[in-house]
């Protein structure tokens, strides 16, 4: 009997092992997908490797793989691939593998058995079924087998567990006739011809950098078509799921082929139906959030990640990941062509550039000749608001006067709800969620005016009471700050004739509802849209002159060393909605603090000099991307004894003169969904093996069953 190590699927590291009954033998190889019993439930694994026998003192009962997919299997590449990522990330391989493989064995499928050679036991129910598998050839459905010898779907099961019956699943699909024929319909003009010409001729990675509305799309359109027009397969990755419906659109249009969709909030019928087709190769095209990039292709061949520089891309539940790195990491293992697309790239892309490991190419000017916008900073400590207002004055005469021409505006404004803060002006007390250590958003809903109090960071909603639950004052409550809801009242009032939409998480949860807000705003329908970062980047509003940025001091500010870098690349992004056809636009930021650093270089729109700033900056404190870091974050439900563990961790640190240990200390949201939360913070030089010494301290320490470890390389969020 052959055997195989397996990777499972699940939070588990390494491999283990299985015994491949004989019928298997000649359908297994490296990366099919089998489904196994372990620790008496059945779950999915891929094989990493084959051996023909097994030492004898292994110390173990060897189970023996349950069923193997006979049309399905990753290559051997992309499994070396997954291991290198799943060692970078130190995240459980097992994590990788369930990301690879979400949906396809749970797909309809023709399951024929195979009756092993012995029986675990031999009893009269047992020995019937392998008769009349035997007189079926091993070609019988589970439910056939059942139907006929007349027993419970129970017996099967165990059955199945104690290996006297095995299954193989032949996935069902239908397979188009032909490729998809491409047809690039796009007119490029030289500049963008160029930059498409010499990244195609690239053989590294490439960033395609260009302002806001230069055309990077349909150039990167073009390539995607050079690489696939014959054969194969092109991705392109965006942070977010809403600015895939507008995009589809006009990559259809450019390429003339139909765009297949991957995300989380497709339905469980239609994954399967995508997934099928992406690791078939029917799909061509793909559009895909970040998991888009753990699918295993049928033939990939260009890897477009959109926007790089966001946040979004690094995956922070269940394990930890960066899209972007792993889209390079996977071009270096499987010879994908990689071009990352940013107006405002990020510094460690630029770094890499710098450093002769990228190349980069830029598109200097607007399409069409547009030209950027405008922009005008107003101080909000000389352009005080009225009582409980939060326009200047200003800003809501340049919103006017866009009315009057018929032109459209968005206030941007990066915080959902009416109010962050609600306390009681009797006594003070404030809302704070039960489940996190955070306060209550105000909401309030816009048909029926109720007020409900929501934690935007665990999901925990309740009514907002009538009376204080401290004091019992009534009528006493005063909502502290702004958000969307409360711009979108303010504007209301000022203009109250206008078409006024509000575009965030809150109002536009659906494909569909996405689709119907961006038919009214390219229509021309609305007049003016309140928007939070769902709406700063990717799109293209023909009629959409002015921005106004309602709060520009929101996230300068905090623990964050790329605070700056984050906050001028949603700034620029957001500017950038404004102006794109040939109407001139102009920007509005109100501020309570016009010396910042970051505005002389948003006024200027000279991206690159703030890099050149920042840089220096970074340097000098050998932050990333001068060096790296890397967060141990520790979760329990027991306060005490996270702190208690937590400070014998730190008691445990092995001695380097090359690493920086910074912790323990509470998060910043210190509660969140009932656990308590601990950080250690950890940096680096870019040489110093980051891995390795993490694995040496907490291999030493024994975790406590109620304490959650999570590991964290290159975070991006400290929360």
């Amino acid at each position: 009997m052959k055997y195989a190590e397996v990777l499972v699927a699940g939070n588990f590291s390494g491999t283990f092992t299985y015994a491949i009954p004989g019928a298997f033998e000649n359908h297994v190889t490296r990366g099919s997908f089998v489904k196994i019993n372990f620790r008496n439930k059945i779950l999915i694994g891929i094989i990493d490797r084959l051996y023909p026998n097994l030492d004898s003192n292994t110390g173990f009962a060897v189970k023996e793989i349950i069923s193997v997919e006979i049309n399905a299997s990753v290559s051997g590449d992309f499994l070396d691939y997954v291991k290198k990522a799943a060692a970078y990330t130190m995240a459980p391989l097992g994590k990788f593998v369930a990301a690879i493989h979400p949906e396809l064995i749970e797909e309809k499928t023709s399951e024929t058995l195979v009756c092993m050679n012995i029986l675990s036991k031999e009893t009269s129910s047992r020995e019937a079924i392998a008769k009349i598998v035997k007189k079926n050839s091993n070609k019988i459905t589970l439910k056939e087998l059942q139907k006929t010898a007349g027993v419970s779907s129970s017996l099967l099961r165990t059955m199945l567990k104690d290996g006297d019956i095995a299954l193989f699943c032949s996935t069902e699909r239908k397979v188009q006739n032909g490729e998809q024929q491409l047809n690039f319909s796009a007119n490029l003009s030289a500049d963008q011809a160029d930059v498409s010409s010499k990244i195609i001729a690239s053989q590294k990675v490439c960033l395609l950098q260009g302002a806001t509305g230069s055309g990077k799309t349909e150039t990167y359109a073009h390539i995607l078509y050079k690489h696939i027009k014959s054969s194969g397969q092109g991705l392109v990755l965006v942070p977010e799921i809403a600015l895939t419906t507008q995009l589809i659109r006009r990559i259809a249009l450019l390429l003339g082929a139909e765009v297949t969709v991957w995300h989380s909030s497709l339905g469980l019928k239609q994954r399967i139906k995508n997934y099928t087709a992406i690791v078939s190769g029917n799909a061509k095209i793909i559009l895909g959030t970040r998991s888009a990039i753990c699918i295993p292709f049928h033939n990939l061949k260009v890897v477009i990640v959109d926007e790089e520089h966001d946040k979004n891309y690094k995956q922070e539940d269940r394990f930890y990941y960066h899209a972007r790195d792993m889209a390079v990491l996977r071009a270096q293992y499987q010879s994908i062509k990689t071009v990352l697309v940013s107006a405002t790239p990020s510094l460690e892309t630029l770094w890499n550039v710098n450093c002769g490991k990228y190349d980069k190419f830029e598109l200097r000017e607007r399409f069409a000749g547009a030209s950027l916008p405008n922009i005008h900073m107003i101080d909000m400590r000389k352009e005080t608001p009225r009582d409980d207002y939060f326009l200047s004055d200003k800003l809501a005469a340049a919103i006017s006067k866009n009315l009057s021409r018929g032109l459209q505006s968005l206030l941007y404004i990066n915080r959902r709800g009416f109010a962050p803060l609600v306390l009681c002006k009797q006594c003070g007390y404030k809302f704070e969620s039960p489940n996190a250590s955070s306060w209550m958003t105000k909401h309030r809903h816009r048909a029926t005016g109720k007020a409900l109090l929501v934690c935007h960071h665990s999901g925990y909603t309740m009514p907002m009471p009538e009376s204080c639950p401290s004091c019992m004052a009534r009528d006493s409550f005063k909502s502290c700050g702004l958000g969307s809801e409360r711009i979108f009242d303010e504007l209301a009032l000022l203009f109250p004739d206008a078409g006024i939409m509000e575009y965030s998480s809150d109002t536009v949860r659906t494909a569909g509802q996405v689709e119907k807000a961006l038919q009214h705003i390219v229509a021309n329908d609305i007049d003016i849209i309140v928007g939070t970062q769902m709406i700063a980047k990717g799109y293209h509003f023909p009629h959409l002159t002015l921005v106004g940025i309602v709060d520009g001091d929101a996230g300068l500010d905090g623990n964050d060393f790329r605070a700056s870098e984050h906050a001028l690349q949603m700034l620029l992004q957001v500017s950038g909605r404004a102006g794109r056809e040939n109407i001139q636009g102009d920007v509005y930021v109100q501020t309570f603090d016009t010396e910042r650093k970051v505005f002389s270089y948003l006024k200027q729109q000279d991206y690159q000099k703030f890099i050149e700033w920042e840089l220096k900056n970074r340097e000098m404190l050998k932050l990333p991307p001068f060096g790296r870091s890397a967060s141990i974050i520790l979760e329990s439900r027991h306060e005490l004894k996270l702190q208690n563990f937590s400070n014998q961790m730190r008691n445990h640190l092995p001695p380097s003169s090359a690493i920086n240990v910074l912790g323990p200390a509470p998060a910043s949201i210190f509660k969140l969904n009932h656990m308590y939360r601990m950080r250690f913070f950890l940096y680096a030089a870019r040489a110093v093996n980051r891995q390795k010494y993490i694995r040496n301290w907490i291999d030493n320490i024994k975790l406590p069953s109620d304490i959650k470890l999570s590991i964290d390389m290159d975070p991006i969020s400290f929360f």
